[in-house]
């Protein structure tokens, strides 16, 4: 049974649209407009993170077809079907013979993946891969099986960086931001960008979907791309917008998580990273109703859990550990 595109909208999640040759839009154009003087904060915007099918069905059988665009030397684009919450199967679009290391972005795909179901209803979850663009061109279940869409409780909207977007995670769905969303049973809107950090004029009034929770997860690339001048500027405005734009929300301020450099005692303009911390706190307490989640306290402060030799991004394990911290302070938040 071939899904038309409109039914497979009905089940995709994550996207501020989808255009009419299908291709999952994370970013308006709008929104996309402060990355443009950066090909790579772009193309960023226009990765998939946090999308997904997400649907209860009968079927026993899943056929997928996709295809889009990705940096070469990047890692693979994974796409991971859950059942009932649960990851049971993994497929990564293959590649071979490029370099290690290029910016270039080129295509990929047709790619198809074949996912088999157990018997019965249960609820089918397709997670996208974050860094890469997703346009769905085929989708099939069983002839004659049911679906429909899966029935959110809360919405969630993320800002951040490249952890936010879900580098370099190697199952999309073990982002710590996707398990905070399928922790809460939360409809998530991941506007994660890699390589960005608090920037006054990013959020554009009145182009986000309305939430009743709201996550910020800025700081890392702060540490070497600001003085304190700017840095104060752009945190201060960031805050006056995100307070405006979600007058009904329960706010988070996460602080940046722990990184190998701080056992080096590294400073720059901002001091430490702790100091860095420090700064960002005090801004967001000047608005009541913002809180303040201290991210250094939740990924052990060991290599094992980051993918990268600095320790910056954390790697599967670090990011469940991630998940967790941030999903139980959540939940205090929501009695």
């Amino acid at each position: 049974m071939k899904l038309t595109l409109d039914q497979i909208k009905t089940i995709t999640f994550g996207c501020t649209e989808i255009t009419d040759d299908g291709l999952l839009r994370r970013f308006t154009t709008a929104q996309q407009e402060p990355f443009q003087h950066h090909a790579g904060f772009y193309f960023r915007t226009c990765c998939a993170a946090g999308a997904a099918l997400d649907f209860v069905t009968d079927a026993d059988f899943l056929l997928l077809t996709v295809e889009g665009d990705r940096q070469l030397g990047q890692s693979l684009l994974d796409f991971d079907l859950l059942v009932d919450g649960v990851l049971v199967q993994n497929a990564a679009c293959a590649r071979t013979g490029e370099p290690a290391k290029t910016g270039k972005i080129v295509p990929y795909g047709p790619e198809t993946f074949r996912f088999y179901l157990p018997q019965g209803e249960k609820r089918v979850t397709v997670q996208m891969t974050w860094n890469g663009s997703v346009r769905i061109l085929n989708m099939e279940l069983t002839d004659g099986a049911s679906f429909r869409p899966w029935q959110y409780d809360k919405t969630l909207v993320a800002f951040g960086d490249s952890i936010t977007q879900g580098a370099y995670a190697k199952h999309p769905s073990m982002s710590y931001i996707t398990q905070t969303a399928r922790n809460l049973n939360a409809k998530l809107y991941n506007f994660g960008v890699g390589g960005t950090g608090y920037n006054g004029k990013m959020l554009i009034a009145g182009s986000y979907p309305q939430a009743d929770i709201v996550t910020m997860s800025y700081g890392t690339n702060d540490f070497a791309q600001q003085n304190p001048e700017s840095f104060t500027w752009n945190v201060q405005e960031t805050f006056r917008r995100l307070d405006a734009e979600f007058p009904d929300a329960k706010i988070f301020v996460i602080l940046p998580l722990w990184r190998m450099s701080e056992s080096q005692r590294k400073t720059g303009e901002l001091g430490t990273m702790q100091d860095l911390r420090d700064r960002i706190a005090a801004e967001a307490k000047q608005v009541p109703r913002f809180t303040v989640l201290d991210g250094s306290a939740w990924v052990p402060h060991l290599k094992d859990c980051y993918l990268d030799s600095g320790a910056l991004h954390p790697n599967d394990l670090g990011m469940a550990h991630y998940a967790m911290g941030l999903t139980q302070a959540i939940m205090k938040a929501f009695p």
